[in-house]
């Protein structure tokens, strides 16, 4: 599959040269390839937690042909929709089942992102519009993460820009054609993330509408048929689940996820200024044109323009509200603040040089990251350090072409930045996460548990997080609580065991366990320790 990826490419390449015409476009869609296909090339393990989570739900999901109710080391699973983890299945009929179908379809949602950003830019910025928000869009730093991982953010990212286009679309154009889109996309965006897709793309919808066209503008929007088709497509489904006997699957979704993630999260609380202050960060190095140009637009006489302020401030206050937050739930909002950016950029003209104000914040942004990839490679690479310090090298060699690049005019600046952030992007999330793989993958581990476990035995897991272990291992664990593993394991002698080593003490008390277990392996996951038990005598 490798192979005939990177044909394609090639073949792509050398299609566009051979064209007389070279297009915006055409180099936009390079410049994205170069970040974010090129790294598809080189293997890549599913990491703990959340990457390992997902395949396993997959992996099960085709294993037992139930795709109307997922399920997690056999348990039910209602933390998401389901159609993100239909679409990786369905991929995994064409390209196989394992780690590049999930991120060939995060890579397949970037594009999609990146086009209909490409469109909405041009459509409310003029020709080249569309072109600056896409280079800012693809070399943003929470786009380069969320671009390159098992995730259906990026997909929710994609189907946020195209409800946003075709809303502008028909308030132009009263095209009713366009308003079925728009609701379709919405119906969408729920079905890859759930309910709170909607504060991304019909909560600032609706709010616009208002402010453009006053209390009367939410009739345009005829809610009553787009929120009915809704609650039809939903109640099918609904339907088809009590059928299959599975309504607490129903019932764990409405309290643990719907009500109990929004008012009182078990899992990433944060305080209520968590995204405004992680924010800045996440959008460099483009940080300052985009500050700059929502200043300007919030005097923009335009409405539709200044329709960008509201893209971005509603999902950004609402979603603050929320108890659950995770940096990663903030890439739907950056398109809406890369077209900011590229109002501002689209001031400049091609061959004004560029202030100081503009050029050196990305120089800054590499130097500060080359100093972090340096410490965690002197930290946790080990033997391999050496390798981690060279790419920590080439990034302040990016660095350094910055710093150059302050002297030039403001498109060749441009496209020195596309070239650096393509360069970024290789050596840090092709090199850098090639190194790192080792110590978020769990497959050593995995193959080690079935090398002592038959497909017969159990294999126990102690106080360890759901299937976030169970990916390469293809197998169900059971799941015990610390205060329970020595009478279990009294009981099974012949099982496998995967504990933490803080746990050791808490699980077996004054047991000396080294010598009373024959094999006692220490891994390292996650950068937490664990170790594997079997053949124990207790």
């Amino acid at each position: 599959m490798y192979t005939l990826f990177r044909s394609a490419l090639l073949s792509y390449i050398s299609k566009i040269y051979s064209q007389q015409a070279f297009k915006p476009w055409h180099l936009l869609l390079l410049s994205f390839i170069g970040a974010y296909g090129i790294n598809l090339l080189i293997p890549r393990d599913l990491w703990v937690q959340d990457e390992m989570r997902y395949g396993e739900v997959v992996r099960e999901m085709l294993q037992s042909g139930n795709w109307l109710v997922m399920h997690l080391n056999g348990y039910t699973y209602p933390d998401k929709p389901a159609l993100y983890f239909w679409l990786v299945a369905l991929m995994s009929k064409f390209v196989g089942q394992g780690e590049f179908a999930f991120r060939l379809l995060t890579f397949i949602s970037t594009l999609i992102a990146g086009l209909g950003l490409y469109q909405l830019g041009n459509r409310l910025l003029g020709k080249n519009g569309g072109f600056l928000a896409c280079l800012l869009f693809g070399s943003s730093l929470l786009t380069l993460i969320v671009g390159q991982i098992a995730r259906m953010d990026m997909l929710l990212t994609a189907s946020t820009v195209w409800a946003w286009f075709y809303l502008l679309e028909f308030d132009g154009s009263e095209n009713r054609q366009y308003l079925v889109y728009y609701w379709a996309i919405c119906a969408l965006s729920v079905a890859i993330k759930g309910p709170i897709a909607l504060l991304f793309t019909l909560l600032p919808g609706i709010l616009w509408q208002i402010q453009t066209h006053s209390a009367k503008g939410i009739l345009r929007l005829r809610p009553w048929y787009g929120l009915l088709a809704m609650v039809a497509m939903v109640s099918v489904w609904i339907i088809a689940v009590i059928q299959s006997g599975s309504g607490d699957y129903l019932a764990q979704i409405w309290h643990q996820q719907l009500v109990g993630r929004t008012i009182n999260s078990w899992s990433h609380k944060q305080p209520i200024y968590f995204y405004g202050v992680l924010l800045p960060l996440l959008i460099m190095p483009w940080a300052v044109p985009i500050f700059s140009g929502f200043k300007q637009l919030w005097s923009e006489p335009d409405p539709v323009l200044r329709s960008i302020w509201l893209f971005v401030l509603v999902p950004l206050i609402a979603i603050s509200l929320v108890s659950g937050k995770l940096f990663i739930y903030l890439q739907p909002l950056i398109p809406a603040l890369c077209l900011g950016g590229a109002y501002a950029l689209s001031k400049y003209f091609p061959q004004q040089k560029i202030s100081a104000w503009l050029a050196w914040p990305p120089v800054i942004y590499s130097v500060g990251l080359a100093a972090l990839l340096y410490m965690v490679s002197t930290r946790y690479l080990g033997a391999n350090a050496h390798k981690g310090i060279g790419l920590s090298i080439g990034v302040g060699a990016i660095a350094c072409v910055q710093i150059y690049a302050t002297r030039l005019r403001f498109y060749r600046w441009l496209f020195a930045s596309i070239g650096c952030t393509i360069v970024f992007s290789c050596l840090v999330f092709g090199g850098m996460v090639a190194l790192l793989n080792p110590l978020f993958s769990a497959r050593q581990l995995a193959n080690t548990v079935n090398s002592l476990a038959t497909p017969a035995q159990d294999v126990a897991v102690i106080n360890v997080t759901r299937g976030i272990l169970n990916y390469y291992a293809k197998r169900t664990f059971v799941e015990l609580d610390v205060t329970k593993t020595h009478t279990w394991a009294s009981q099974h002698h012949d099982a496998v065991m995967i504990i933490k080593t803080d746990d050791i003490p808490v699980a077996f008390g004054n047991t000396n366990i080294s010598q009373r277990c024959d094999v006692m392996l220490p891994f390292t996951v996650e950068l937490k320790e664990y170790y594997v038990l079997a053949k124990c005598k207790l």
